[in-house]
């Protein structure tokens, strides 16, 4: 009984030490930033004019020379706006080189190499029609009796966003490789909303942190290869007293998909113009803490980031989203008896020291050690928590001597 005893007090004192790091934070709030990917799809539907009116097309039952056939291929766009080309190649199965023509190819295309290229992109749901006629030769005779025919029209696509064709060159859109679309057509359609601006505000008497929106990336939309994209955080003490904000960054409850796509994007955040972190979402640096400066009542910062999805990013990133969930933490300080100034987060211009706290976050909260990289920066000088987890320590290591004597002595007077 005696040894489930002390085994409990030192549980307890375990206890004791891990909830003292816990309350170096006054407040919390999290965060769930969605990202997605955009797509490129397209497709290709022929119709035909058959009494007048346009209609779905189906193959003639026989053609005589000179006969001109209605068939209209047309390219739509079923999701990002993209630029466009189409290959079209002609196939009969006698011999000759005299083919039929394709006609009222409209304004717009471009041909070069063995490709027509359009020379507007398309939106969402918009479309272009290649051709409208393909015409038999008219001096075609019985050596062409029972002879197929057969057109062939290959339509390729690639995002209008960051990529810019050459049409004066013989080959518009350089080496660009064309991969094969492997998902289904897109009906989703992006959001949009009015500008949000997105805060955390460390306010009222309650002394609590409030962020607004729920989710900081609302402004961003769909990332497409090549994108460099970003917001800001308003950061805002409205208490009467300075704090100390916080920084954390992770992911949970995520797909293999999902967390692939977060190693592939990058992103960088600046703290009132001087970066902070530099590296991919899922970086291990993000998920350490980060200070966002001292601020004094009524003072107030802007955290700006930025996302970059790398331009080689093909096919398999298409149409995938993932969440990244921020966390920012306070320390809160009593006010010092002279009077307090108009303040800016440390390393600003308000005359406190430069550098950045880093700890493990509201599960850990190590200091990081002393000239870290980015994802460990530079302390500010407030060793709060290190005293408090020494003075623990010590603590807890006298009663440990203490019961380890007393059980020696009541063991010895037995």
């Amino acid at each position: 009984m005696k040894k489930m005893r002390y085994c409990l007090i030192a549980a307890a004192s375990a206890f004791t030490l891990a909830g003292a790091i816990y309350a170096a934070y006054t407040s919390t709030v999290s965060v769930v930033n969605h990202v997605e990917t955009g797509d490129v799809n397209i497709g290709i539907s022929e119709y035909m004019i058959r009494g007048g009116k346009e209609t779905a097309y189906a193959e003639p039952a026989s053609v005589m020379p000179g006969d001109v056939i209605s068939k209209i291929p047309r390219i739509i766009c079923y999701a990002d706006p993209c630029w466009v080309r189409a290959r079209i190649t002609l196939q009969k199965s006698g011999e000759g080189e005299d083919y039929p023509a394709i006609g009222g190819i409209p304004e717009g295309w471009k041909k070069a190499g063995d490709y027509y290229y359009y020379k507007k992109p398309l939106k969402k749901g918009e479309s272009v029609d290649i051709f409208r006629t393909v015409t038999i030769p008219a001096d075609w005779g019985d050596e062409h009796f029972e002879e197929s025919l057969s057109v062939t029209i290959r339509a390729d696509a690639v995002q209008s966003k960051n990529f810019k064709p050459e049409f004066s060159s013989m080959s518009p859109w350089k080496n660009q490789e064309i991969e094969q679309c492997v998902h289904e057509t897109d009906n989703s359609e992006p959001q949009t909303t009015e500008h949000i601006i997105n805060t955390v505000e460390y306010s009222g008497d309650a002394h609590k942190l409030v962020a607004a929106p729920n989710d900081f990336f609302k402004n961003i939309g769909r990332l497409m290869p090549g994108d460099s994209t970003g917001d800001s955080v308003e950061i805002r003490n409205t208490t009467d007293r300075e704090a100390e904000l916080f920084f954390f960054a992770g992911y949970e409850n995520q797909t293999d998909t999902q967390i692939e796509l977060l190693k592939a994007l990058d992103m960088q955040i600046s703290l009132n113009g001087r970066e902070i972190y530099k590296g991919k979402l899922t970086q291990e640096g993000m998920e350490k803490g980060v200070s966002l400066g001292k601020y004094a009542p009524g003072a107030g910062g802007k955290m700006d980031f930025t996302i970059t999805m790398p331009e080689n990013l093909g096919n398999d990133y298409a149409r995938r989203n993932a969440d990244v969930k921020w966390i920012f933490a306070v320390a809160e300080e009593e006010l010092s008896p002279t009077p307090a100034k108009t303040a800016v987060p440390s390393g600003g211009t308000s005359g406190g020291e430069s550098g950045v706290t880093s700890y493990s976050g509201p599960a850990g909260g190590k200091v990081a050690p002393e000239g870290s990289t980015v994802s460990a920066p530079i302390k500010t000088g407030d060793d709060t928590p290190v005293r408090t987890l020494a003075v623990l320590l010590l603590f807890s290591a006298s009663l440990i001597l203490i019961l380890f004597f007393a059980k020696r002595r009541m063991d010895h007077e037995k």
